[in-house]
């Protein structure tokens, strides 16, 4: 089996190898002309073996995924890209360094957190056997996801959360708001099940960021992975 072998200056090499098979023809791969853009993946064009860079046909997209034992202020992502993504989803969880704090969410813009007193939110605890509990509340400087989470062993905040950001141009004042259900745990084998939804009640706001963060410490381990859905 042949090969083309591109050595690099400090002695390792690549190599592009024919077929492990014999094809039934030869066969004739043409590249680009151009490098593409980031992002974008190597495709066949409308002709077989023309190949060209184009976007990723898949409309569910892994942005990230991130995972460490070492202690953090906040979790943060800015420079979301509300051009491509309608919306995105975050799955994960968080430990946080103070016991019995709440998880909070703020959007942001350009860097800085939306703290204007204008967050709406509701959520709905569940617990054994059979109980529950609702917080509502509106005209807030944070949007709280959870409430009251410890910091032992298998204690903490598990959540699955989707942001709808608005962007310019969208239609008016649909947009901003969260939805989201999770797990807090605190004081060992003491779990609140819970749903919730939020909104940033703000005109012309139109956020490339969010921010989690504790209402007071730090968050010793966090393990998330952030998804977007293009528009």
């Amino acid at each position: 089996m042949s090969s083309i072998k591109l050595k690099h200056a400090s002695g390792n090499s690549m190599s592009i190898a024919a077929p492990a098979t014999n094809p039934a023809s030869d066969l004739s791969l043409k590249l680009p002309a151009t490098v593409g853009t980031a992002g974008q993946v190597l495709q066949n064009s409308s002709t077989a073996g023309t190949l060209e860079f184009g976007d990723d046909a898949n409309d569910y997209v892994k942005l990230q995924t991130v995972g460490g034992g070492s202690t953090i202020n906040n979790l943060t992502v800015d420079n979301l890209d509300t051009s491509v993504y309608r919306a995105f989803q975050l799955i994960g969880g968080v430990m946080p360094g103070d016991d019995a704090v709440n998880l909070n969410f703020y959007w942001r813009v350009s860097g800085s957190d939306c703290v204007a007193n204008k967050y709406d939110y509701g959520q709905t605890y569940t617990y054994p056997d059979n109980n529950s509990y609702v917080i509502s509340k509106n005209d807030q400087g944070r949007m709280e996801i959870m409430e009251s989470g410890g910091n032992g062993s298998r204690e903490g905040f598990r959540f699955n959360i989707f942001m709808f950001p608005y962007r310019n141009g969208d239609a008016n004042q649909i947009g901003n708001f969260c939805t989201w259900q999770g797990i807090r745990i605190q004081d060992g084998p003491t779990p609140r099940f819970l749903s919730g939804q939020g909104l940033y009640d703000v005109d012309n706001i139109y956020p490339d960021g969010f921010k989690l963060q504790t209402t007071s410490g730090q968050m010793n381990d966090y393990n998330y992975s952030l998804y977007g859905i293009k528009r």
